[in-house]
């Protein structure tokens, strides 16, 4: 016996160990050379090669015991190696759906200055006005395209790696808490969980695995009470807006794993304050950004629900929640309506969410008494799923797999915990098991990413795999017209609306396909209806006035144009449309008026210089005119229209000076 001792103490030294005391009560704590060799305590991991005390004092078992102090070194190799293996198939695949707003048309991400620019702009482009807040997302965009181009392979390889960290980072958290087979064995199978394709093989799924590395990064900090921990928690921050879970996970940490929590709370009273900075700063430079516009859209389903409706349609989501992390057999890119439906009764699902949810309740319980490890992997699962689980307000999704990426690991963690209580009773067995699971969840993993190839290959898996719902029906109809196939076009889109009408950005995309057919009738009638099911949002506004314009309705035009702008003032088009308006009335009053006001609030922007150069020569004022369209080169970089309009300036200043010459030489 008190060799066994010796060895658990041995095993043990040097890291942070859990131990059980009265009640079970779980302790964090650097434990004491005395207390290594206490008796009665008891360590709960699974067996793993290590030396005994004696051995070391003789020397007898030296070879062995360096195996076992080599053991962290090759189990952190090992879980690098194997998330990048998991997932290097994915360098074979292109840009897909969203990588199109947020790369290609994006002109932060095509300069390297979108680096520190992307800090003053939302993260999805002016034209989609769908709001959200990454910038260091779109700062390693920008790198990723002043290394490589658009050359998707370069993007995927540092999501790649961008995995392979976030699976370190797992592998050390789950050491604190964890026996070192343990944690390996939670890391393994957060580097291969199928769940994670979404945010690992689609390019703008980066911004999870860079928001969970720095979250657990900042989190490993917190322990060590690492003054740096502040930063980390800004740049989770600054990679997505669910990095403020943080604080709720720092928290738990600091109350449910350690025994003397109130000492641990006041020992960390500095890094909570810094922490506090950081938020507030945080929703400081939100309000700033994103005054005027919009910060956040809410999903589809959730449009027209109340708030009884949401919260049954939270519970029917729990199986789903249960099913994906525990067997992700069936993946799927689309959880938009009829994929799953707006919960408006009790329903079979809804009932099979409670009892999911009573069980879930019931292990917190038992898991508060018997291992707060437990307790604390539940508590995880829920503080991270918390921004996107529309229980507090209505989010941009209803339910995507991306979004489990953090969560997951509270999962791995009660994985971790139950190969442990296996492999105390059947090592052997525990290891097989464990192993034939990695396999299926790495192979499943495989298999998927080839999925997010390209919009084709994602667009038909999808229509296989889910017929019902309307978006995917949506993605294919704007595919066809991409080719030119406008029957197979209008098919898709009727399909979708009969499926779900209750979604402002289908009409508006549809109004998109009539309006590069210039059909603008057509048109105006979609955005009618997008704008009568979201009222405040500037894009179909925007729309709208570009096809009065076009029509030659240009009191119209301006109405939109300035309903546009009143939603959102980053939306020079407005401006534009307003000012060309109003000079086609003859109103050149009213549009130096909208040219002005965009010099105020856009004086970086070539098109209201060289609109209002244009405008100026009009109107007689050539120097001026000449001034602002020197201007509108300059920023705009050259482009023909700012140089036409300089010509054009040139031209008038020539044919000035040589009438001015011939008045002189006149008698």
């Amino acid at each position: 016996m008190t060799e066994q001792r010796r060895r658990r103490g041995a095993r043990n030294r040097g890291r942070t160990r859990t131990e059980r005391g009265p009640g079970d009560e779980l302790r964090l704590e650097k434990p004491s050379p005395e207390a290594e060799n206490a008796p009665g305590t008891e360590e709960h991991a699974a067996p793993v090669a290590t030396e005994s005390a004696g051995s070391k004092r003789s020397g007898a078992q030296r070879p062995r015991a360096l195996r076992a102090d080599r053991f962290p070194v090759y189990a952190a190799i090992a879980t690098v190696i194997v998330a990048v293996l998991a997932y290097a198939n994915a360098l074979g695949n292109g840009l897909v759906l969203d990588d199109r707003w947020v790369l290609l048309d994006n002109p932060l991400v095509a300069n390297l200055s979108g680096v520190w620019k992307s800090f003053a702009a939302p993260y999805w482009p002016e034209v989609q006005q769908a709001g959200q807040y990454r910038p260091l997302v779109i700062g390693s965009f920008a790198t990723d395209w002043a290394i490589a181009g658009n050359d998707p392979r370069w993007f995927h390889l540092v999501n790649i790696l961008w995995h392979a960290g976030a699976s370190l980072l797992v592998w050390c958290l789950m050491r604190q808490m964890l026996s070192p087979a343990g944690a390996l064995a939670s890391a393994l199978l957060f580097a291969v969980h199928p769940v994670h394709v979404e945010a690992v093989a689609n390019v703008v799924g980066r911004a999870e695995p860079m928001m969970t590395v720095f979250v657990i990064g900042a989190l490993l900090l917190h322990d060590r009470r690492n003054a740096l921990a502040p930063l980390l928690f800004a740049l989770a921050l600054a990679s997505k807006e669910s990095g403020i879970v943080f604080l709720g996970l720092a928290a738990g940490w600091d109350i449910v794993l350690r025994s003397d929590w109130r000492g641990a709370l006041r020992e960390r009273r500095w890094l909570y304050a810094g922490y506090s900075v950081v938020a507030v700063g945080y929703a400081v430079v939100l309000a700033f950004i994103f005054q005027g516009r919009t910060i956040m859209v809410p999903a589809s389903i959730w449009l027209g629900s109340s708030t009884g409706e949401r919260l049954l349609t939270v519970v029917s989501l729990i199986p789903h929640y249960v099913r994906l992390m525990v067997a992700p057999l069936e993946l799927s890119a689309d959880y938009n309506p009829r994929v799953i439906t707006l919960a408006t009764h009790v329903s079979l699902q809804v009932l099979t969410g409670f009892a999911l949810l009573i069980i879930i309740l019931v292990c917190l319980a038992l898991a508060w008494r018997r291992s707060r490890v437990a307790f604390f992997a539940l508590i995880w699962i829920a503080v991270a799923l918390s921004p996107v689980s529309n229980v507090f307000f209505a989010s941009g999704i209803g339910l995507a797999e991306r979004t489990l990426y953090l969560p997951s690991a509270g999962f791995v963690l009660l994985a971790g915990l139950l190969f442990e209580w296996g492999a105390r009773r059947r090592v052997t067995p525990t290891l097989w098991v464990s192993a034939v699971v990695l396999a299926l969840m790495a192979a499943r993993s495989w298999t998927r990413t080839p999925t997010w190839k390209d919009n084709r290959t994602l667009v038909l898996t999808t229509l296989a795999d889910h017929p019902e719902s309307y978006k995917v029906h949506q993605q294919a109809g704007g595919i066809l017209l991409q080719i030119g196939d406008s029957a197979g076009s209008v098919r898709e889109y009727g399909i979708a609306a009969l499926l779900f009408n209750r979604d402002p950005y289908f009409y508006r995309e549809v109004a998109e396909a009539a309006l590069r057919k210039r059909d603008f009738h057509r048109a105006l009638a979609m955005l009618d209806t997008s704008i009568a099911l979201m009222p405040n949002h500037p894009s179909p506004w925007m729309r709208v006035a570009d096809s009065r314009y076009n029509l030659g309705q240009y009191p119209q035009a301006i109405a939109a144009a300035r309903q546009a702008y009143r939603l959102a003032q980053d939306s020079v088009r407005a401006l534009v449309i307003i000012a060309l308006s109003a000079r086609a009335m003859g109103d050149n009053a009213a549009a130096a008026e909208a040219y002005r006001t965009g010099l105020v609030d856009h004086p970086d922007s070539w098109e209201i210089h060289s609109g209002y150069a244009d405008l100026l020569l009009d109107t007689g004022d050539v120097e001026a005119a000449r001034r602002e369209s020197a201007i509108g080169v300059r920023l705009s970089g050259g482009t023909v229209p700012a140089r036409a309009v300089q010509r054009r300036v040139d031209s008038a200043l020539a044919d000035s000076g040589s009438l001015q010459g011939t008045m002189q030489k006149a008698p």
